[in-house]
């Protein structure tokens, strides 16, 4: 099963990537899924995204600028094939985003919208702690099963030192460490809700930061 896993998942990056090579250039005012994918890579790599809206604003403008200036290309804030490219090529990542926990929010990301499934773990549906394990499994991290059991197998962080690519856990429909997602970066996880499927949210919004229980670094 978790050999079956791993192909999926080396499935699942090849064609992605396959998907991404299609491309129009993209600057201020223009909104779509290619702005959407252009502010998900940012935010893996360790830009300050305040929205996953697929609008091109002065935010992803100048992240996007940022982000030439020290990859050596062209300054103009607009995404161009060879910005684009090099975006996701990860040529020049910041020395603090690991490559492991890359690939970890690589498999994660492209199971963005998938439906929600009590007690699943596949890309036809997931609960919580489903879809951590199945993520972790992708790059060799065998995890238990449920959520109170994956908060036992890290290391506790504290919430003021979070890093990416470290578990969060909440109290949602029991006591306890109930639900879990994967730490992006910039206040963000990446969950399977009950009420969303599998998406992205905010640690500061009022559900969750009620709810919040505690985090813990697996890598």
């Amino acid at each position: 099963m978790r050999f079956f896993k791993r192909v999926v998942c080396v499935v699942l990056t090849t064609l992605f990537l396959l998907v991404t090579t299609c491309f129009a250039e993209c600057g201020i005012g223009d909104t779509g899924t290619e702005v959407y994918r252009v502010q998900v890579e940012l935010l893996k790599q360790g830009y300050q995204v305040s929205k996953l809206d697929g609008e091109f604003g002065e935010e992803t403008e100048q992240n996007i600028s940022s982000f030439q200036e020290r990859c050596g290309l062209p300054v103009t804030g607009k995404v161009d094939k060879e910005t684009y490219y090099s975006l996701l090529s990860r040529e020049h990542l910041p020395s603090e985003i690991k490559p492991r926990i890359l690939r970890l929010f690589d498999i994660a990301t492209q199971m963005l919208t998938t439906k929600y499934a009590w007690g699943g773990e596949n890309s036809k549906g997931f609960d919580c702690s489903g879809f951590t394990q199945y993520c972790y499994s992708c790059i060799g991290v065998d995890l238990p099963r449920t959520a109170d059991m994956q908060y036992e197998f890290g290391k506790f962080v504290r919430k003021d030192n979070l890093q990416p690519g470290d578990m969060v856990f909440f109290s949602t429909y029991e006591s306890g460490a109930s639900h879990c997602g994967i730490y992006l970066g910039s206040g963000k996880f990446i969950h399977a809700g009950s009420s969303t499927g599998v998406a992205i949210a905010e640690l500061d919004n009022v559900y969750w930061r009620k709810r919040y229980y505690g985090a813990c670094r697996i890598l």
